[in-house]
Parts: C-alpha cells; sequence; structure tokens
C-alpha cells in the first residue's frame, strides 16, 4: 500500500480554509477478488536423516496475449534427527526483485507428539493434532488417465536422484471442461533425503511451476529452529490441517 505524506506549514497569522472533502459515493460491496495457491515440495517425517535446505520457487504464467508473468521466491527448509519439520513460507515477489521475500508463516511439526503449529509473523500459532502423510499420492480415479516415464538418473547438489515424467490427462467435461487436459510433470527423487529435490510442473491452467532444493547440508541444524517462538501464542484447533501451499 501506499502512503501520502501530508507536510504542515506553520504560517504565522495565516489561516488557509480547504475546501470540505465529500464522502465517496458507495458504488458496490467489496470484492474479495482472485487467489491462487499452489504446493510446494513434500517434506517427509524420517529419522536419522537430517538437513537443511533452500527451496527455490519459480511461477510463470502466460496470458493469452502471449504475456509472460514470473514470479518467485526461496526459503528455508529443515529436518532434524528426531524427524522435526521446520518450514518458512514467503510471499512471491516479480521477477528481478532481489529483496528477501516477506515472511507469511513459520511452520513447525513433531512426529514425537503428533502436532503440527502454523505461525503467522506476529507469532500467533494454530495448533493441529496430526500425523504427517509420508506418502501424500494423488488419486485420478475415473477422472483421466497417468502415464509414467523413466528419465534415467543423475546428480543434484551431490545427491543421487531418479527421474519420472508423469503425464496426466483429465478427460473432457471431467472439470467442466470442453477437451482433455494435458499436464506434464518432471519430477527428480532423492532415496537418500526421500524427498524430490527438482520438480518442473507444466499445466495449462497454472502455468509452469519449478521448485529447486538447493544449498543442501546435512549437518545436524540448530536445534532453535524446530522450537516455537518464545512468545507464541497457541490457538488449539479441533480439525485436522492439510500441508498449506507456497
Amino acid at each position: 500500500m501506499r502512503h501520502i505524506q501530508i507536510a504542515a506549514l506553520c504560517l504565522p497569522l495565516l489561516v488557509i480554509a480547504l475546501p470540505a472533502q465529500q464522502p465517496q459515493a458507495e458504488t458496490h460491496a467489496v470484492d474479495g477478488g482472485t487467489h491462487e495457491t499452489i504446493t510446494s515440495v513434500f517434506i517427509p517425517e524420517l529419522k536419522n536423516v537430517p538437513f537443511s535446505a533452500t527451496v527455490r520457487t519459480e511461477w510463470v504464467k502466460r496470458l493469452p496475449d502471449s504475456t509472460r508473468i514470473t514470479v518467485k521466491n526461496h526459503r528455508l527448509v529443515a529436518r532434524d534427527a528426531e524427524g522435526r519439520i521446520f518450514q518458512e513460507r514467503r510471499y512471491f515477489l516479480p521477477d528481478g526483485d532481489i529483496k528477501l521475500p516477506p515472511l507469511s508463516n513459520l511452520q513447525y511439526y513433531d512426529p514425537t507428539v503428533s502436532t503440527f503449529w502454523d505461525c503467522n509473523p506476529n507469532h500467533a500459532c494454530r495448533e493441529f493434532a496430526r500425523r504427517w502423510p509420508n506418502t501424500p499420492g494423488q488419486a485420478y480415479d475415473q477422472r483421466g488417465s497417468l502415464a509414467t516415464e523413466s528419465l534415467g538418473a543423475r546428480t543434484i547438489e551431490g545427491f543421487d536422484v531418479t527421474g519420472t515424467r508423469e503425464t496426466i490427462t483429465f478427460r473432457a467435461g471431467v472439470l467442466g471442461n470442453d477437451q482433455p487436459i494435458r499436464i506434464v510433470n518432471e519430477i527428480w527423487y532423492s532415496p537418500a533425503l526421500q524427498m524430490n529435490l527438482l520438480t518442473v510442473r507444466d499445466d495449462p491452467r497454472f502455468g509452469t511451476q519449478t521448485f529447486t532444493v538447493t544449498d543442501i547440508g546435512t549437518d545436524v541444524p540448530d536445534p532453535k529452529l524446530f522450537t516455537l517462538p518464545a512468545d507464541a501464542r497457541i490457538i488449539k484447533s479441533v480439525t485436522e490441517k492439510a500441508e498449506p501451499p507456497e
């Protein structure tokens, strides 16, 4: 939001009368607008495989008039030897903006108590009792088909990874679509970390999303990363929560 500063000039024996502002006529109720979210890399609960890393995300959308919109962010993630998971969540910035993306949430998961905390920057933390899904699949049931293709092996950040190309085709009509929708995902998986180190999703509905795990360190992360802020205000929830989007 842009703020306009008004400077007041103190002039002796001078009074300037300004015309009163007329209130703007109300033309409609508040409009919520359109919001899009994406789900980032999944970090499984895994003991004795600690790491810390940076997840870099690029989201490219192509408009019908050939305009390209590119936004990016990067954030810290970590897992300790007990399987506890910490993740920053940050907002997107336009491509070329070199500032640190603003923080949106801090997230913590502790498998020893099966509890997930989602904290805003003011340290109000919603607490959820839940198990962490180690195999988050996606079912296509009667809506379409899934075809897979091996891409072989390579090395990313010093880790051996195996590649898979998934082609998902939704039949016409199942999503309100008048023609089939074809989505192609390229995924490079590290058996050592049991997570994807590179994912490229090409979806005509949402554009191309690229998630790259970089700066991977396998030393035990700082234990403070997995501890809620000292001034955290806990808000308990009776419902479970799926992993929040990027």
